[in-house]
């Protein structure tokens, strides 16, 4: 079993891992650049409705209601669109968490990162070992995961 530092930094590592994989699969399963624009033209659409109701412009939102079927079908189609790279990639992530990562690294529970403060400020999830800022492997790849995909979607212009 891993001790920190390198624990730490192997379940950092890891989370950078799959997100790249997960970034590359979405770019390469799916048209990014058509996401994007159902994904604009569906906020601009959500946006405008919400001013309208906010207005109560029953004209306005009549209107827009004509519109609401054909952006429901963009929304079902993102979800497609999405989808696709979750399930290639949801078999193997299984595998890393539930087969690779007790025999490698740590079992779930086992504290593999230091915080300066305790996290368990979030009700029902256990992020630490309660009063200390020990985290443990599954809270802190999840951390990791969170930070890093953010900017591996950036860097890979998914976002």
């Amino acid at each position: 079993m891993l001790e920190p530092p390198l624990s730490t930094v192997v379940v950092a590592l890891l989370a950078v891992g799959v997100s790249l994989m997960y970034g590359v699969g979405t770019r390469r399963l799916t048209d990014v650049e058509r996401t994007k624009r159902i994904t604009a033209e569906v906020s601009a659409f959500q946006k405008e409705l919400r001013e309208v109701l906010s207005k109560k412009d029953k004209e306005r939102e009549a209107k827009l209601r004509k519109k609401e079927p054909a952006i429901k079908k963009h929304q079902a189609e993102l979800f497609k669109q999405n989808l696709k790279p979750t399930l290639l990639f949801t078999v193997p992530l299984l595998l890393v968490w539930y087969a690779v990562l007790p025999i490698w690294i740590a079992p779930l529970n086992h504290i593999v990162a230091y915080s300066p403060i305790p996290l368990d400020f979030i009700p029902l999830l256990q992020l630490t070992v309660p009063g200390s800022g020990d985290l443990y492997l599954w809270s802190w790849y999840l951390i990791c995961s969170f930070a890093f995909a953010t900017v591996v979607r950036k860097l890979l212009r998914l976002t």
